[in-house]
């Protein structure tokens, strides 16, 4: 070591340095101090070195003189063993047992010295290790200890059997202690047989004699032994023993006096049985005792977990949920003693735990409520406004806040539960303050209510939106933002100074002055109200300005006069009125020659003119309305209609100005005219459908019912609804149903129709489950029926609400689509149902180019059409491929959008553009060239304009170069696709495999175009052929993206769920961040990025934000538009499982893949490059520096020798392959430069057992491992918690491993987690949420982000089956593959000769050393072979081997005893007898079973040139380690005296029996004594376990107890009882466990088939099999 002070003048130099290197550099003149100062730094090199050189020598001095000390020490410690040695041997000559006493404390003496000894052999052996001198052989010692132990035995047992007999019988009786002398009687049973045989084999028979005598006389004491126990029950108490007293009619009171011997002499012995049965209740009555104090016991140590909430300034309450269910299981507990038959003498003591328990229980349950309840008002009556506006809810809630304040302060204070939660007096406040709560949040229901009632479209607003407004609602520029919750299309009010109200705006700058300007005086709703009321008056009043305007002005100056609404329905009034005028007189011809393709005419040429925003709006809804009128009029003229009242003609949706307003006809129907402002928003092209769908709606409005469209998607079900609502100016309201609905929520929705008078669209509206449509259902007949009856108010659902007659309620169904329901009958009898088709696109496309300004709208259109028939017909068949109505509307925007920029341009070009723009990024590159030969065809000599965006191209190169991305032309092309895709779909999906650049595609364009921003490169050139000489403008705007993986968490995480106890809302991530993206006024743009896989589950939801309603609905009736800035972007692997209701939703963009084998050679490149790079790779190498690179080279030249340990246990010895060593060195390789890897191969190819030796032993201390199994119940929460319990915060939002370490999560059986119904695996989604993002989100609100660092990821996985299944490439790419192949002969025969050689080189005979290659070789025949002929079939579905097979047998060979083998024989014989016990087992017939002792006795004859029958004298092949009883060590080896072995088995079953509470009555035939020894066999290997297969009553439980107790083990079985279930499950794996691992006692779990009452059951002893642990404990804290 070198001092601090020179290390820190060292590192003061270094500095130093630096700076005046920099001084030089700038040709800086130093002052004379600093000169010196330089000069002596200059000189420090040369002192590092000397003091380096003087340091060495020092050491190398130290380390000679350590050395001779311990050589000196070493040849002392030979004279020491000579001693001891000489100690040992004179123990033959002690036969005197008159002499124990002595001899004993010689013998502990001795034995003490040996112990010593011992330690000094391992300090001395450590030593020589670090001195690099070979290890000194201390066998002789092992020698001598062996030779001393039954010496030591014998002579200790005599003395303490003596001492122990003498103090047993006669002093006092409370020193006896039952157990002690049951161990010490049944060790020396057992113990002086064992060591009395071992003096036999030494022929020192009267040390054998002096151990049958002792254990004699210890077997003449073991009658005393039950009565001891019986006695000295420690539960015995004074009424137990005048019980026993009454009984046997002696006075049995032992007083300290009482001895065993007097007990005998008064003949208790003769009485055991009644002994036995009141020590036995005294047992039961002693349970409940010590349950009671344990209980006591553990809630002593508990305490409440008292957090600081928020800013609040007061504390909530958290408790763990194993302490609840402690409680619980306590209360249980506690509950049958009191039903116990042993109760009595604790009853009243029982009874007052109880009490307590329930007290306690009582006070928990009621705070939790309080809590619950408090933490949802406290930020509502925070609001001053709220506080004025309930003051008595108000005055309540204070009331419970100073008893929560007041309660959490204490309880701060004295967390202890018992003494907090044992209060009568808390509990009364808790329950007051609940039923406090309960009133506050009844009249806070009742509050909204009113205010519901007040203004009806509050009814539309979750209550926390309603809570809001209320909250602000003394300042009414406050509420302003929320207006369009409430009015569609307001945007915003006219405020003036004084905060009088003029005008509203729309969305799309469009501004209606008021009819009378109003004030915000009142509460919120009121002046809301008179809000709606100034619209619907201001609407009215503009179209009755607007119509008498109408008479006097040029129509195409009118129509950019007046607000878009207004023109539609003024211009329709004047449309009915002047055809009914031309019906009446009999001129429709002219009317339509002269008028109606004038006005049209004049539409178009106006259109195609410079116009604002608004106008040009206006004239493309008008335009849209005029064609159909003019197509009307036409089939008018061609059906000859004489009379208005012609069919033809009242059909129609016809406009009358009639008492001062609009009313809208059609057919019978007679409906008033809304007047609710609905902006300047497009209207549907009406085709023969929509008239269809119209007449059908209208006449449901007649008649009182709803309207139910239904048909596939894409074919205008809801758009068509929302079009006739616009076209009668009423609010709709469209609500995307889902599965999560329940009545309650509907019921809310329902209130708000019947009091605004409103419409209501439920979308998918058959997802609602079944059991709340037949309660909706009679929600909606009791509101028909109100207004059948023409009430002006009714009852619904116990509140009595006003009635708007005008309400309706429509319904949108796609039948058949998965997750939907057929609707009962009693709901169908309230909806007229009508069948929507594929509409006329052609007519669509030719009326909606002609409102763009298209001259030659109709010729394109059928081109369109045509377009999308031959690419149905012709290109390949792709699940992301639509051709419907959303395909076609796409492209008549795009198209419309280019003829807006370029009017002048080849309207050929134009759509051309428009279909290339939008079908080129979704097809596939086999169907490109076939989709440009439909264009050639249909468009011949057009040629494909060429854009330039030289400005993109150029960020996206700048970005590129931070992505490690180069921007290639094929990829730049597909960012342009991706970007000209978002102007014109708000929904989109990124498809493709894995690989094709879908992530790097979006990242780039994100960044490109904040770039663009940045630089303040608003707009650039867009230049196309040199026909165009125009510069089209395009705004680039920030970017921010909000990335999320919807697969990594459930349904109600992703969108929100109501708590199934408190019905109280949470919101999911989607809500919370779709919401904070809604809600940001800035002008970036905000894509919300689903990166996971897409199926029906989840996308369904999101329909109506996907379509043109651009709205999330929430189940808690929150709907969350969406602002102009949002796209909703998607990257999937292909969309196989998505209905086509979300495909036709989506624009689409498809990316190809690239070899990802590729990358991951790259990967292994830079991995072998990367010690050699010099400045990141960019400095060149020189040639010197090249050659020094490392050279080709084997596998197994770069590792030292390896030397077998035979002492390591076998499950740990992992022996260098040229395969092994290559995994390992690739694996460090990669991980060392932060890359991921996937070793994949088969069962018992060794993966887990290189890694997990890899991480935890030969990677740098930085890295530290991290181990999780995959199971299939394993989930995606599960899998975060459990790595978010590791981590620790580094910064805000950011998470790590400790500081300076990097955790690597080594993930087992990546492939085990099942497959959800549409083939996701969220355990995997979530680390790929990971890989992809670099963190997930909180899964609470506000779900914040949590970036975490520092992890990598290493996996195994077998090939899909068996349990495991396919893994999505999507998650796979990250990884670089590792397949670990089956072993080569050479590789098995290398690993396990170097095993066998270094066990039989310790003292076996040359000729079973040189069979070891013999013995292996053999077995790889045997294996092989075996897996080539007895392959798995139905009946044979376990008939599959693996590399732990063959592992197993030579582990069984290991066995073998060096001391006994004298011979090869006994060796052969053994590895047949594990070779039969590994394969042959697992045989179900004879004929198997004759085939593998055929195989075996072949191998006999080829490679030991034996044969079977010279070998094994009898038939049957038997080895154990307990033929002879108390052996040790116990020795492994064949078995051939069957008849003696039978009688040592029923010796073990007496003992058995003996000791057992459950004897058994058992026939030990020979099968039975043989499965026996087989299964003593597995108990005995390490990481032994049987799976017995056989019948009932075959003997597999029996037989397996008995051999648990041949081979001393504890076994353990679970008890099925009634209501057994997965917490009982968890309870007794904990005690296998805890009594395995925590009390390090050797145990067998018994576990039969018919205790599988759940399959997580297999799941969790699979666990515990394969890693040691259970994921069932995974989820406890």
């Amino acid at each position: 070591m070198y001092p601090a002070s020179e290390v820190e003048s060292c590192a003061f130099s270094l500095i130093q340095e630096v700076y005046y290197t920099a001084m030089d550099d700038l040709q800086y003149a130093l002052t004379d101090g600093d000169f010196g100062q330089k000069w002596t730094l200059l000189t420090w090199p040369t002192k590092i070195e000397k003091l380096c050189e003087k340091i060495e020598k020092s050491l190398a001095v130290d380390n000679e003189r350590y050395q001779k000390e311990m050589e000196a020490e070493q040849a002392l410690f030979v004279n020491t063993l000579e001693s001891v040695d000489a100690t040992v041997t004179t123990f033959n000559n002690y036969t005197d047992m008159g002499q124990v006493e002595l001899v004993s404390y010689e013998a502990r003496e001795c034995a003490d010295k040996l112990r010593k000894a011992e330690a000094a052999t391992r300090l001395f052996n450590s030593r020589e290790a670090l001195f690099g001198v070979p290890p000194t052989d201390y066998s002789r010692l092992k020698r001598i200890q062996e030779a001393f132990e039954p010496f030591n035995y014998l002579w200790v047992a005599a003395d303490e059997w003596k001492k122990r007999y003498k103090g047993w019988m006669e002093d006092s009786w409370n020193n006896l202690v039952p157990d002690d002398v049951e161990k010490l009687v049944m060790g020396w049973w057992k113990g002086l047989f064992k060591y009395g045989r071992e003096f036999s084999k030494r022929d020192l028979m009267t040390q054998a004699t002096y151990c049958e005598d002792i254990r004699a006389q210890v077997g003449e004491f073991k009658p005393y032994v039950p009565l001891i126990a019986a006695l000295r029950q420690p539960g015995m108490r004074d009424r137990h023993w005048d019980e026993i007293s009454k009984q046997i009619n002696l006075d049995v009171h032992p007083t300290d006096a009482f001895t065993l011997q007097q007990g005998i002499q008064m003949g208790l012995l003769n009485h055991l049985p009644i002994l036995e049965e009141v020590a036995d209740l005294a047992s039961k009555e002693f349970g409940i005792e010590n349950q009671l104090s344990k209980m006591e016991s553990d809630w002593k140590s508990l305490d409440l977990q008292i957090l600081e909430y928020k800013e609040t300034g007061t504390y909530i309450m958290k408790i763990e949920e194993a302490t609840l269910q402690q409680l619980d299981d306590h209360i249980v507990l506690t509950q049958a003693m009191s039903f116990s038959p042993f109760k009595k003498p604790f009853e009243d003591k029982i009874a007052k735990w109880e009490q307590l328990l329930q007290l306690v229980s009582e006070v928990v349950e009621e705070w939790l409520m309080v809590q619950r309840q408090w933490m949802y008002l406290e930020p509502i009556f925070s609001s001053p406004d709220i506080q004025t506006q309930l003051p008595i809810e108000s005055k309540r809630f204070q009331t419970v806040n100073n008893i929560w304040r007041k309660a959490l302060a204490q309880a701060h204070t004295t967390p202890q539960i018992l003494t907090m939660c044992s209060s009568k007096k808390l509990l009364e406040q808790f329950r007051e303050s609940n039923r406090l709560l309960d009133l506050v949040q009844k009249g806070l229901a009742d509050y909204l209510e009113t205010k519901r009632l007040a203004f009806s479209r509050f009814f539309f607003l979750s209550n926390d939106e309603l809570l809001q407004i209320l909250s602000q609602a003394k300042n009414p520029l406050a509420v302003q933002p929320h207006l369009h919750k409430c009015f569609e299309a307001i945007d915003s009010l006219d405020f003036k100074k004084d905060l009088e109200i003029t005008a509203m705006n729309s969305a799309e700058g469009e501004k209606i002055p008021f009819s009378a300007s109003m004030s915000p005086i009142g509460n919120v709703e009121n002046w809301l109200s008179q809000v709606e009321q100034r619209m619907k008056e201001s609407v009215h009043q503009q179209i009755k300005l607007a119509v008498t305007a109408y008479r006097n002005t040029v129509r195409t100056q009118w129509v950019q006069e007046w607000p878009g609404q207004v023109v539609l329905a003024g211009s329709s009034v004047y449309w009915t009125m002047g055809v009914e005028g031309a019906i009446r007189q009999a001129n429709l011809q002219e009317f339509f020659d002269t008028v109606q393709v004038v006005q049209l005419e004049g539409l178009t040429d106006l259109v195609r003119a410079p116009l604002s925003k608004l106008a040009r709006l206006t004239l493309g809804a008008l335009i849209v309305i005029d064609v159909h009128a003019r197509d009307v009029v036409q089939a008018l003229i061609n059906e000859k209609v004489k009379a208005p009242t012609d069919f033809e003609w009242v059909s129609q949706l016809r406009y009358y100005w009639e008492n001062e307003g609009i009313w809208v006809k059609m057919v019978q129907a007679s409906i008033v005219y809304g007047y609710e402002y609905l902006g300047n928003t497009p209207r549907l092209v009406i085709t023969p459908l929509t008239d269809r769908c119209y007449m059908t709606l209208m006449g449901a409005l007649h008649l009182n019912l709803g309207g139910a469209p239904a048909g596939p998607a894409g074919t205008g079900k809801t758009e068509t609804t929302k079009d006739l609502a616009k076209a009668l100016a009423k609010q709709c309201v469209v609500f995307n149903c889902s599965d999560g609905l329940d009545y309650l929520a509907m019921g809310k929705f329902f209130k708000g129709l019947a009091s605004s008078g409103a419409w209501a669209c439920f979308d998918e509206f058959n997802r609602i489950d079944l059991e709340v449509l037949s309660v909706i259902a009679q929600q909606i007949l009791t509101i028909q029926l109100a207004i059948q009856q023409k009430v002006k108010r009714f009852i619904f659902e116990d509140t009595e609400i006003s009635l708007d007659p005008s309400c309706s309620v429509y319904i949108t169904m796609n039948p058949g689509y998965a997750g939907r329901s057929e609707l009962p009958d009693n709901l169908k009898a309230l909806f007229r149902p009508c069948a929507m088709m594929v509409p006329d696109y052609a007519l669509i496309g030719e009326i909606s180019l002609f409102s763009f300004g298209f001259r030659k709208a109709k010729g394109l259109a059928q081109k369109m059409v045509a377009t999308f028939k031959l690419c149905s017909e012709q290109l390949s068949s792709q699940d992301h491929y639509d051709y419907g109505m959303r395909a076609v509307k796409s492209v008549i925007v795009a198209a419309g959008n280019l003829k807006r920029s370029y009017p002048d341009e080849d309207e050929d070009v134009l759509l051309l553009r428009g279909l290339r723009d939008i079908n080129v990024p979704k097809f596939l590159s086999q169907d490109l060239p076939l989709f440009a030969g439909i264009i050639t065809d249909l468009f011949p000599g057009v040629e494909p304009p060429a854009i330039s965006y030289d400005d993109l191209i150029g960020a996206l190169v700048t970005v590129g170069k931070d992505l490690n991305i180069q921007a290639v032309e094929a990829f730049t092309t597909k960012v342009i696709q991706l970007y000209e895709t978002t102007i014109v779909r708000h929904g989109l999906m990124l498809v493709g495999p894995t690989g094709g650049g879908k992530t790097a595609n979006y990242r780039s364009l994100a960044g490109a175009m904040s770039l663009l921003n940045t630089q303040g490169s608003t707009v650039y050139e867009k230049q196309w052929s040199f026909s165009l000489k125009v510069k089209a403008i395009i705004n680039f705007h920030q970017v921010r993206i909000a990335c999320l993986n919807p697969k990594s968490i459930t349904m109600g995480q992703l969108y929100g769920d109501f708590d199934e106890n408190t019905h109280e809302w949470t919101d999911g991530v989607l809500a919370c961040y779709m919401r904070e993206l809604a809600e940001d006024p800035s002008p970036a743009k905000k894509w919300l990025m689903f990166d996971g896989p897409v199926d029906a589950i989840w996308i369904e939801n999101m329909n109506t934000v996907l379509d043109d309603n651009k709205k999330l609905c929430l189940v808690s009736g929150e709907i969350i538009q969406m602002s102009q800035t949002m796209t909703m972007m998607f990257e999937v692997e292909d969309l196989a499982v998505a209905s086509p209701a979300t495909v036709s939703r989506c624009g689409m963009t498809v990316a190809t893949s690239d070899d990802n084998l590729i990358l991951s050679m790259f990967n292994i490149m830079d991995a072998l490059m990367a010690p050699y790079c010099k400045d990141g790779g960019l400095e060149v190498m020189t040639d010197e520096e090249k050659q020094r690179l490392p050279k080709w080279v084997e596998w197994m030249t770069t590792i030292p020798k390896y030397t077998c340990d035979p002492k390591t246990p076998f499950s740990e010895l992992i022996v260098p392959t040229a395969g092994v060593v290559g995994y390992k060195s690739v694996i460090h390789a990669l991980l060392v430069i932060g890359k991921h890897v996937l070793c994949v191969g088969e069962t018992g190819t060794g993966k887990t057992l290189v890694v997990r030796d890899k991480l935890l032993n030969y990677m740098d201390p930085v890295y530290v491992p991290m181990f999780i199994n995959f199971s299939a119940r394993t989930g995606a929460n599960q899998t975060q918690d459990l790595i978010d319990s590791k981590t620790e915060k580094r910064r805000k939002g950011v998470y790590g491993p400790p500081a300076m370490k990097k955790y690597v999560i080594f993930v087992d059986d990546v492939n085990m987690p099942q497959r959800e119904k549409y083939f996701a695996q969220p355990p995997i989604e979530i680390l790929r949420q990971w890989m992809d993002h670099k963190g997930w989100y909180d899964r609470h609100p506000p779900c914040a982000f949590r970036t975490i660092v520092d992890i990598q990821f290493v996996g195994c996985m077998g090939p899909p089956g068996g349990g495991r299944n396919p893994v999505t490439m999507r998650f796979l790419r990250h990884f670089n593959f590792l397949s670990f192949t089956e072993m080569p002969d050479d590789s098995l025969k290398l690993i396990f000769s170097t095993i066998l050689n270094a066990t039989f080189v310790l003292g076996f005979p040359d000729d079973v050393k040189a069979a070891a290659d013999s013995i292996v070789i053999g077995t790889i025949d045997v294996y092989n072979t075996i897996r080539r002929e007895l392959l798995p079939t139905p009946a044979k579905s376990h008939y599959t081997f693996n590399l732990r097979d063959l592992s197993k047998v030579i582990q069984g060979v290991l066995r073998a005893d060096p001391k006994t083998t004298k011979e090869l024989k006994p060796v052969i014989k053994l590895w047949v007898h594990e070779a039969m016990r590994v394969f042959q087992d697992r045989l179900i017939n004879n004929e198997d079973r004759s085939w593998f002792r055929n195989l075996l006795a072949t191998q006999l004859q080829k490679y030991f040139d034996m044969k079977w029958d010279t070998l094994f004298s009898i038939d049957r092949v038997i080895f154990g380690d307990f033929f002879i009883p108390g052996a040790e060590p116990r020795l492994y080896e064949e078995i051939t005296e069957l008849e003696q072995l039978q009688k040592v088995m029923y010796e073990y079953l007496e003992q058995y029996n003996s000791n057992s509470n459950a004897p058994m009555n058992l026939v030990l035939f020979l099968d039975a004594i043989e499965h026996v020894s087989r299964v003593c066999r597995v108990i005995r290997l390490p990481l032994g376990n049987a799976l017995l297969l056989g019948v009932g009553g075959s003997g597999r439980q029996s037989l397996s107890k008995l051999a648990t107790f041949i081979e001393e083990y504890e076994i353990i079985q679970v008890e099925i009882a009634k209501g057994y279930g997965n917490n009982e499950w968890k309870e007794d794996l904990k005690k296998v466990l805890y009594k395995a691992g925590l009390d390090d006692k050797e145990t067998v779990f018994l576990f039969s088939d018919t205790q599988i009452l759940m399959e997580s059951f297999l799941e969790d002893i699979n666990n515990i099999l394969n890693s040691g642990e259970a994921n069932t404990f995974n989820t406890l804290k």
